[in-house]
């Protein structure tokens, strides 16, 4: 429960501490995700001569970008090409499409570039904070018990530190007390206060 629970913190603080590259990372999904919806269709040509040149076959067609009857277009393909009823029959994929992958593409990857930069420069200010984030969702695991005037922290039943006053206006206490990763989490003792250990008693004789 502990780790779906700072697992979910995590995320959360990702999503606060990068709502700009978030925002990027989300739009390069959906432009990627519509890339190649955008219809096509075939487009017939009237065909005017057709020959082979090598392996290439070239098609000489009417223009459609001119009303000039003698306005003419050159087509060739390195495989044959569908005619009907002296009619060029050519698949055209819509641009729109292309467009949609291009862009997808390039937010990508600056989005990748800047990652791996900051990663090789050690720089989470301009970075994903990734490892503030992972902190402040270890701190959500820290809990304080007062027990004889003393101030007992700790996580996931172990003990961080005792002292005499309480901590006060901090975001992030795991980084404050030293603990940046969970491996950091098993070194410290397993403890309990005596509030605690009676407590524990009571719920296995079935009191509490």
């Amino acid at each position: 429960m502990s780790y779906l629970k700072m697992g979910f913190n995590f995320l959360k603080y990702l999503l606060i501490s990068n709502p700009i590259k978030l925002l990027v990372l989300i739009t390069a999904i959906i432009l990627f995700n519509y890339a190649g919806t955008i219809p096509s269709e075939y487009v017939y040509y009237d065909l005017v001569s057709q020959s082979k040149d090598g392996n290439t076959h070239v098609y000489v067609i009417r223009s459609h970008e001119s009303n000039d009857d003698s306005s003419y277009d050159i087509y060739s393909s390195n495989k044959p090409q569908k005619v009907i009823n002296n009619q060029l029959v050519v698949w055209d994929y819509h641009d729109g499409n292309v467009v949609l992958y291009v862009f997808s593409a390039i937010l990508s990857l600056v989005l990748l570039i800047l990652t791996i930069f900051c990663i090789v420069n050690d720089e989470d200010d301009i970075g994903w904070d990734m490892r503030g984030c992972y902190t402040k969702a270890i701190t959500t695991l820290i809990y304080c018990e007062l027990e004889g005037e003393i101030y007992y922290y700790m996580i996931m039943g172990r003990l961080i530190e005792k002292r005499k006053d309480q901590i006060r206006f901090t975001s992030n206490l795991a980084r404050e007390m030293r603990i940046f990763t969970m491996s950091d989490v098993y070194r410290l003792p397993k403890f309990s206060t005596k509030t605690q250990k009676r407590n524990n008693i009571l719920n296995k004789l079935g009191i509490n």
